[in-house]
């Protein structure tokens, strides 16, 4: 059920920042497009989605983590102060949500708190249960260049918890120790752990979870447009290791990686037909996986943490496997049959790139065109603005000239003019 939200600070005590810390791969990326295209609704019911635009809050994220991101630091300097200003300017509630947040230790949770001393601090973290999420952390790390084949990243999670991918991947999964963390770094405020539905679930349960955690009501986020950020199917993400490696080899630009391929192939041809299914853990990881959730939620129950929505969904059962595949086990025929549909995908969209092109390059024709003939137009027009103060200029030089020279007769005939035109050639002469 939804709480009721009061948005009288007087009466609700202190300000309240609900900071959303992620986990990455929980519904976060419609969260907050949901939250943004609703924020000006929400702030007529006293609640506040910091930023300026949808990065805004990413960009505070990184800088206040000090993570280069591909070089994104550089422009996110200041970008966390400039979030806490408008922060501490809002005189109600605030919602801030970046699954990076669950990385942070001590020392940046304390930057956070001391950033903000007049405001209640709350931790959300949003979980999912260890067989859809490592399967889902192993696909987002190959959309961002990663090559590892899946056998090896899951072995390492096992195995090698001190090799990096698997370091970062627990320093972020890992339920418990995320909201101890950021629970002892606010003083002991109680986190709340929103559960992500189980498979087959109703979308927008979710979001009902969300809105609970945060005190919102439903109704004031009308607007449920989002990206997506799906997962992708075993066939999909062995083809785009065996692509990224190319890239490598061939010592490829980032550019090129997120235009042709997060952009065009990932967010279009591919997204655009139904995924070959889903990634699933081997075999013989999926009872680790099952009891080290199991474990996890003992330790929740055992803490004194808030949890919207029903730890049973972060317990796997066997409906999360019944349909998954092992992509390192896809066929080189299948990927045959995807390599050739992505590549009528890109040469129809390089026909259409094509077409647009040429329309394009007519469109620029005629403007050039119409920029020359505009462009003889004012030359035409500024010849004729030049003759005529030309001809201004003569005919009043040649009034004056006609004025002297009835002022020269005058003075001959008039011996009062006379003694002033002596003067003033006189004058003239000194």
């Amino acid at each position: 059920m939804t709480a009721e939200p009061t948005t009288d600070p007087a009466l609700r005590g202190r300000r309240v920042v609900h900071l959303h810390v992620g986990a990455p791969k929980t519904g976060t990326t419609q969260l907050q497009d949901v939250l943004f295209s609703n924020r000006d609704l929400l702030r007529e019911h006293g609640v506040l989605v910091p930023g300026q635009h949808r990065q805004s809050q990413f960009h505070a994220t990184v800088d206040l983590l000090d993570m280069s991101w591909g070089g994104v630091l550089e422009t996110a300097r200041g970008a966390f102060d400039d979030l806490t200003a408008q922060i501490q300017d809002w005189p109600g509630d605030v919602v801030i949500s970046n699954e990076n947040l669950c990385v942070a230790d001590e020392a940046t949770i304390a930057r956070v708190r001391a950033a903000l001393p007049d405001h209640e601090l709350r931790v959300v973290y949003s979980a999912r249960d260890l067989i859809r999420q490592i399967p889902a952390a192993w696909q987002e790390k190959v959309k961002h260049s990663s090559t590892s084949d899946y056998g090896t990243f899951v072995h390492n999670l096992r195995e090698d918890p001190d090799e990096e991918g698997s370091r970062r991947f627990w320093h972020r999964q890992t339920w418990p120790e995320v909201v101890d963390r950021w629970s002892r770094g606010l003083g002991g405020v109680p986190a709340t752990v929103v559960t992500v539905p189980a498979t087959g679930q109703d979308q927008e349960l979710l979001l009902g979870r969300f809105c609970e955690a945060f005190g919102l009501a439903g109704e004031w986020l009308p607007d449920r447009t989002a990206r997506s950020n799906p997962g992708l199917g075993p066939r999909e993400t062995t083809m785009l290791r065996i692509i990224q490696a190319e890239l490598d080899a061939r010592d490829t630009k980032g550019a090129v990686r997120r235009t042709s391929l997060r952009g065009a192939m990932l967010g279009r041809w591919w997204a655009s037909r139904p995924t070959s299914g889903r990634v699933a853990l081997p075999a013989e990881a999926r009872d680790w996986a099952s009891d080290l959730s199991r474990e996890w939620v003992g330790r929740l129950q055992a803490s004194d943490v808030r949890v919207v929505g029903d730890l049973t969904d972060l317990v796997p059962t066997d409906a999360v496997t019944s349909t998954a595949v092992d992509p390192d086990k896809v066929g080189a025929d299948e990927l045959l049959v995807l390599a050739v549909r992505t590549i009528a995908d890109a040469l129809e969209e390089q026909a259409d790139l094509v077409g647009q092109r040429r329309l394009l390059t007519r469109e620029r024709d005629d403007l050039r065109a119409v920029t020359d003939d505009l462009r003889a137009a004012a030359e035409g027009y500024a010849a004729e603005r030049d003759a005529a103060r030309a001809r201004v200029a003569e005919l009043e030089r040649s009034r004056w000239q006609a004025a002297k020279e009835r002022m020269v007769a005058a003075a001959h005939d008039n011996w009062a003019l006379g003694i002033g035109y002596a003067g003033y050639r006189l004058l003239r002469r000194r």
